[in-house]
């Protein structure tokens, strides 16, 4: 550096003490302002994974609610053809359920990542993580129990048409 070959030269006309002085102190300063800058950007980065967890969680928080809505129907047909075809909607459904699994997996190893980081919204990670996947738990109990409801109206339907067609075989 100039100032460190003009100290040892001794061309500082006597005040080689001040601008060695000096010299440290900016050296300080610089060493202060990498410091900081790393650690912002430290910051930068776990508020961006942070952003990036919410995104995910507010997704699936969409998506649960329309699920919830479908499989909370009480329409389980009312003749065996519209009983057939929701159960071909359900079988969709459930697909798309045991889809976004992998998606609820995600969001958890986003959310421990964000735990081991020491995250200062901590504890709103937890919260929404827990509350996310005992919503999806309930999802896929919700499925399963409308499934075995449309089951039994397909075989209760069924049996009405075949009633309805040994009558007719009769007369």
């Amino acid at each position: 550096m100039i100032s460190r070959d003009l100290i040892e030269k001794e061309k500082c006309a006597g005040s080689e003490d001040a601008v060695s002085q000096r010299l440290r102190g900016l050296n300080d300063q610089w060493e202060l302002l990498v410091s900081k800058t790393t650690e912002k950007s430290y910051r930068l980065k776990e508020a961006n994974k942070q952003q990036s967890f919410m995104a995910a969680v507010k997704d699936l928080e969409f998506w649960l609610g329309e699920i919830e809505t479908l499989l909370s129907s009480d329409d389980y047909g009312k003749v065996l053809a519209s009983v057939q075809n929701l159960q071909k909607k359900h079988q969709l459904l459930e697909a798309d359920i045991l889809a976004h699994e992998d998606r609820v997996k995600d969001m958890n190893n986003q959310a421990n990542i964000l735990l081991q980081s020491d995250q200062f919204d901590r504890p709103a990670i937890e919260e929404r993580c827990k509350a996310i996947n005992l919503r999806y738990d309930k999802v896929k109990e919700m499925a399963a129990k409308r499934r075995n409801k449309l089951s039994d109206a397909q075989t209760l339907h069924q049996f009405l048409r075949d009633i309805d067609d040994e009558e007719a075989w009769i007369k």
